[in-house]
C-alpha cells in the first residue's frame, strides 16, 4: 500500500511526520488536478508524489541536520541531537523513574523534566515515553535489569 497525504498544511513539522512515518507522498489540497494525477501515477512507479519546493524544504532539513551533526563530530549519531541533561533525563526515565522522581533527583522542576521529554521526543521522532524508553535500551543508553 503506498500512502500519499492530501492536506491543506503546508508546515514543514507535518511534513516531515509523514515522510518519518513511511508516506509516499505528500501533496497539497491546492495543486493541480493534471499534477496530481501524475504524481499519483507516478507513486504507482515507484516515485515520489511531492512538489518540487516541499522537496527543496526537505532537502534543505537534511542539510541542515547533517551540518549540525558534522559540526558536532559524527554524521550518524542520533544521541548528539540531546543535550547531555536530556541523555541524563531519558536514562532516568529508562529506569522507570516518574518525572517526579527525575525532578527530585535533578533538582528541577517536574514542568522543565515534561519540557525535556518533549524536546526528546521531537528530536529523536518519538511519539511517546515508552518509545524513548526503548530507544534508550537500544542504543545501550540504559541496560535492562539482570534477571533472576
Amino acid at each position: 500500500i503506498n500512502i500519499v497525504f492530501l492536506t491543506a498544511h503546508e508546515d514543514d513539522k507535518r511534513l516531515f511526520e509523514a515522510i518519518k512515518l513511511g508516506g509516499k507522498g505528500y501533496m497539497l489540497k491546492n495543486t493541480r488536478t493534471a499534477d496530481m494525477l501524475e504524481m499519483l501515477r507516478g507513486v504507482q512507479r515507484g516515485e515520489a508524489a511531492i512538489t518540487r519546493q516541499l522537496a527543496a524544504r526537505v532537502l534543505s532539513e537534511f542539510a541542515r541536520l547533517q551540518n549540525r551533526l558534522e559540526r558536532m563530530g559524527t554524521s550518524e549519531d542520533e544521541e548528539l541531537l540531546l543535550t547531555s541533561r536530556e541523555i541524563e533525563i531519558l536514562k532516568l526515565a529508562a529506569t522507570g523513574a516518574s518525572n517526579k522522581t527525575i525532578a527530585d533527583q535533578l533538582v528541577i522542576s517536574v514542568s522543565t523534566v515534561k519540557n525535556h521529554m518533549r524536546n526528546i521526543l521531537r528530536k529523536l521522532h518519538l511519539k511517546n515515553r515508552r518509545e524513548a524508553i526503548a530507544y534508550a535500551h537500544r542504543r545501550g543508553l540504559i541496560h535492562p535489569p539482570a534477571s533472576k
